[in-house]
């Protein structure tokens, strides 16, 4: 874990969710960033290329646009000297190529990725007031080891650091006892962070709770991808305590979490 000065992360919100605190309305967003592409139908692959395509898929069709490049495919100015923009570093981490080479002279001077690998409160103004950084890549690593920034489709530990890392996609909030907690879920790994959201300044992490097999070399298991996410408070609960719905994209299924305080 470290910081490359040059890169940045771009702040591309999944999910979005508000809350009260004293009269004043805050809004939680998680970080997960995602790049662009676009394709247009071609008969064949000497179609596509007669069109003016970047590439031809006989799934998708024909590639005419896409914004997302690992960083190892374009030239770094000066100021990444420090940087073998290799494997050893950040060549394989992507980045936008429409954006950082201030000049136009076709070197980079700053490089911006896909999202935050966090979650933030923002004020009512938009300012931000709490992120939680590099917390939840350090989370998962402690807890997962070799596993963490696992990829949703199969086991095969760190496969996503160069890609958003566990990537905080969805996210909800609701209130257990006198506390206010955000829920995240995090796409990649397949887990949910909690944090105590009571006072939005001084958010902290709480708890983890995942269901899916880990193991490398074994059929990926459990529930994958957390896509959505609604709060069902106490009083409006089958059973008498908060709920958290979970609907999981890559294994199609709904998670019901049942949450009570220790």
């Amino acid at each position: 874990m470290k910081a490359y000065p040059g890169l940045y992360g771009m702040y591309q919100p999944d999910t979005l969710a508000s809350y009260t605190v004293n009269g004043k309305s805050y809004v939680v967003i998680a970080n997960e960033g995602d790049g662009r592409e676009y394709f247009f139908d071609a008969k064949d692959e000497e179609a596509y290329k007669e069109q003016g395509g970047l590439d031809f898929d006989k799934k998708d069709g024909c590639l005419s646009f896409v914004n997302d490049i690992r960083a190892k495919k374009i030239t770094l100015a000066s100021n990444f000297d420090y940087l073998k923009n290799d494997e050893t570093d950040i060549g394989r981490l992507k980045v936008n190529p429409q954006l950082g080479d201030k000049d136009g002279d076709g070197k980079y001077e700053a490089l911006y990725t896909f999202g935050g690998r966090s979650f933030s409160i923002l004020d009512s103004q938009g300012k931000m007031i709490f992120d939680s950084a590099d917390e939840i890549g350090l989370l998962t690593a402690k807890i997962h080891g070799q596993a963490f920034n696992n990829d949703e489709d199969e086991n095969a530990g760190d496969a996503r650091s160069d890609a958003k890392g566990a990537e905080p996609e969805a996210l909800t909030v609701g209130q257990v006892g006198d506390r206010t907690y955000a829920f995240v879920g995090l796409e990649r790994m397949g887990g949910v962070v909690v944090y105590d959201i009571t006072e939005p300044s001084k958010a902290h992490y709480v708890d983890y709770f995942i269901n899916r097999g880990l193991e490398e070399g074994k059929t990926i298991t459990g529930d994958l991808a957390p896509e959505g996410m609604t709060f069902v408070s106490a009083k409006n609960s089958a059973t008498g305590k908060p709920l958290v719905i979970i609907g999981n994209e890559i294994s199609g299924s709904v998670a019901v979490w049942e949450i009570s305080t220790k």
